[in-house]
Parts: structure tokens; sequence; C-alpha cells
């Protein structure tokens, strides 16, 4: 009876969360602002994150949001399953640990492993825990006794320290795959009368009203903000075309 009881509040959950979309807006925000700083960072240009807009700000958000998400549907659908918290929290601590290992096994390169794949896991491991503790502590406050409520909004609030510093490594594994693989993600552009010698520039993402563009030089990086392309044509240049030159 009282897991039926539970599981009718499941769509009353469910309404609430959507219902408080506006207070969630800052938290997405916030995300957003750490993914972007992440990610500029890691390209070495820091200063280009505070250009963006609002909106630009909040899609910025996305990944960490995603993976929030993940864990919050998850850890509800669990719950209202009659499954203890306890064992849904050890499952969630028992992933990254296989996941990690099956990397080591999988991955040849211990570089690409160290730098982007276990960034990714423990940005996502960190998302999936804080919507996690939010699914339970949503819970509780449902369930008619709210046993354990203090402890749960406890690991709730600690957890949420570390859940700007997820966004934050996000975008700071996003950037990295984006260097390593700057062919696909970032076009070429052409002003008709760069040499040969010269650095290719690209472009690198709008920010705000503005497009940022690099060399992307390892010893020398520079950047420039143009309003528009002006003289610019965009090129991509897939590496199966530079390889056959």
């Amino acid at each position: 009876m009282q897991n039926q009881n539970y599981q009718s509040q499941g769509p009353g959950i469910i309404s609430e969360l959507a219902q408080s979309a506006t207070i969630l807006i800052p938290l997405a925000y916030l995300l957003g602002s750490n993914y972007a700083k992440g990610y500029f960072t890691e390209l070495q240009c820091g200063w280009a994150y505070k250009f963006l807009t609002f909106q630009e700000t909040l899609s910025y958000a996305l990944p960490t949001a995603l993976a929030i998400l993940l864990g919050f549907i998850l850890t509800l659908n669990l719950l209202l399953d009659s499954i203890k918290y306890i064992k849904i929290l050890k499952f969630y601590l028992f992933v990254p640990g296989s996941i990690l290992a099956i990397a080591l096994v999988a991955n040849h390169s211990l570089e690409f492993m160290t730098v982007n794949v276990i960034l990714w896991i423990i940005a996502f491991w960190i998302s999936v825990i804080f919507g996690s503790y939010a699914a339970d502590t949503l819970y509780i406050l449902r369930s008619p006794n709210k046993e354990g409520l203090k402890g749960s909004v406890a690991y709730l609030l600690a957890c949420s320290f570390s859940i700007f510093g997820a966004a934050y490594m996000f975008g700071s594994a996003s950037a990295r795959y984006d260097i390593e693989n700057m062919d696909r993600t970032f076009p070429q552009l052409s002003d008709g009368y760069i040499s040969n010698i010269a650095p290719s520039k690209r472009l690198i993402a709008k920010v705000g009203d503005k497009y940022l563009i690099s060399n992307l030089e390892k010893t020398k990086r520079t950047f420039l903000l143009r309003e528009n392309l002006g003289n610019f044509t965009i090129q991509f240049m897939p590496s199966s075309s530079r390889q056959s030159d």
C-alpha cells in the first residue's frame, strides 16, 4: 500500500519539476557559464565567454544538464520501484570505476585517456550523482514521514559545489577534443591574400555579436574578434584531402 502511494505521486513529482523551470534557469545559466569558461580557457582565450549572450550561455549548459536529468530520472524511477537509495548510490559509484577499467584495456593511447576520457567520466559521474541526490530529496519530501530528509539535503548541497566544477571539466574536455580534430570542428578562413607560409585562421565560435577567430598554433596562439567575416570565406579541410597532397 505504501509503495502504491509513492507510485501515485510520480506524476505529481514530474509536474512540480516542470513548474519549477523558472527556478532552474539560474542554475542552467551558471552551468553554461562554467562550461563556456572551461571551454574557452582550454583554448587559451578564457575572456571570450564574457561576450556570450544569455541564450548562448544557456546552450552551453546542455551537456551537464542532460547528465543531471539522466541521474534524476533513473533514480526517481528506481525509487518508485521500491529500490533503496543506498543500493542505487552504490551502483552509481561502481559505474565510473568499471568504465575507467574498460578504458584502460581498450584504449592504447594513455595520453588521450588521461586528457579526455577521464575528464568526461568524472564530469558525467558528478552530474549524475547530483541528479540522483535531487531525486532522492524530492522523493523524501513527498513521503509521509520524510525520513532521512536532513541527510539527503546535506548531500545535495555538498554535491552542488562540485557540479559547477563538472561543467567546467565538460567544457575543457570538449575543447581538447575540438583542438585534436580541428579540421572537422574549426573551419579554415581564407581572405585570398594569406600566403601558404602564414598560419591559417580558423573560425572558433560566435560569441555574442562577434566572431572569434584564431590561428590555433601551439607556440603562439592569437585571437581576433570580428563583427563580421568581411572578405573571409569559410573552407572546410577534410583530413583525407590533406593526406592525398
